[in-house]
């Protein structure tokens, strides 16, 4: 199953109580949330769903909703979630050192059971692969599982992590509603992701630079989310990168086998591009006001 991707910056946590990980992170402060209105169940009742945090040089996914319920506190989203045997559908966050995302998944899990929840990006087309991997009957969930990069070099790197939540769920995702006015802000910057999205490409093609681009193009997606949902930014991002693929096709020619197609498509795509970059600009302020207060 395959979704596009985006970023989401994860904030720093305190080390670990009887001496520091080689990161500095405290592994054991990562969210742990049960899912489930009854009071506590004995452990062979329920199933347990885990993202690896990878932090700080590998990729990390997390839980950030389930059957619509939010999962995140103070801009942090789950990393293991308690929830009973039955079908279940998950708001996943994903992060590496260059690309970021977001995506769904919809999957049955039975009691007594593991699963490892794994989000990785594909490197190409902002595409990342979904999965679920159930673990061996009787696997145990250890630090070195959940984060191992986080627990590197610490005695209790093969520890179990206890059975017991140390969050809480939040509530049902809401439905932002929007003016015509937000409605056409969101449509110009998932357009101008878009069209950052094939500079991103041209720059590929070209054999220069790019992975520092693709920051500028999560720049404009995380304006968006500002108005909208994570899905729909994401949903309309896909659909804008594919409408400016087509638009500056011409564009896809090595520089040094230009046509005059290309270097008016290339030339109209630069022009596009400061267009966008004067827009995010202008609206800067707007979105520090809208986000203010708001986790980062």
């Amino acid at each position: 199953m395959n979704r596009y991707v985006r970023t989401m910056l994860f904030p720093a946590l305190a080390a670990l109580s009887g001496g520091g990980s080689a990161a500095g992170f405290a592994p054991e402060t990562l969210h742990r949330v049960q899912a489930y209105d009854d009071p506590g169940l004995p452990r062979e009742e329920v199933a347990i769903l885990f993202a690896t945090d990878g932090r700080p040089k590998y990729e990390s996914a997390s839980i950030c909703a389930i059957d619509g319920i939010s999962l995140e506190r103070d801009g942090v989203c789950a990393s293991v979630v308690y929830v009973r045997p039955g079908v279940h559908r998950l708001k996943l966050r994903y992060r590496s050192a260059s690309q970021f995302g977001a995506g769904r998944l919809t999957l049955e899990v039975s009691a007594n059971r593991l699963y490892q929840v794994n989000f990785s990006s594909l490197r190409i087309g902002y595409a990342g692969a979904v999965s679920v991997i159930p673990m061996p009957k009787g696997a145990k969930l250890s630090w070195r599982n959940l984060a191992p990069g986080l627990a590197a070099g610490h005695s209790r790197i093969d520890e179990e992590v206890p059975y017991a939540p140390n969050t809480t769920r939040g509530e049902p995702l809401p439905t932002p509603l929007l003016s015509d006015v937000d409605r056409a802000t969101v449509a110009n910057l998932l357009g101008c992701a878009g069209k950052f999205a094939v500079d991103v490409e041209l720059r590929k093609f070209d054999h220069q630079e790019y992975a520092s681009h693709y920051r500028t193009v999560g720049a404009f997606v995380e304006a968006a989310l500002t108005y909208v949902s994570e899905e729909e930014a994401l949903e309309g991002r896909e659909v804008a990168a594919r409408a400016a693929m087509a638009t500056y096709a011409p564009a896809r020619v090595p520089q040094d086998a230009a046509t005059e197609a290309s270097r008016v498509a290339r030339a109209q795509l630069k022009a596009d591009l400061q267009i966008c970059a004067d827009f995010y600009s202008a609206n800067a302020s707007e979105r520090v006001a809208r986000t203010q207060g708001r986790p980062k």
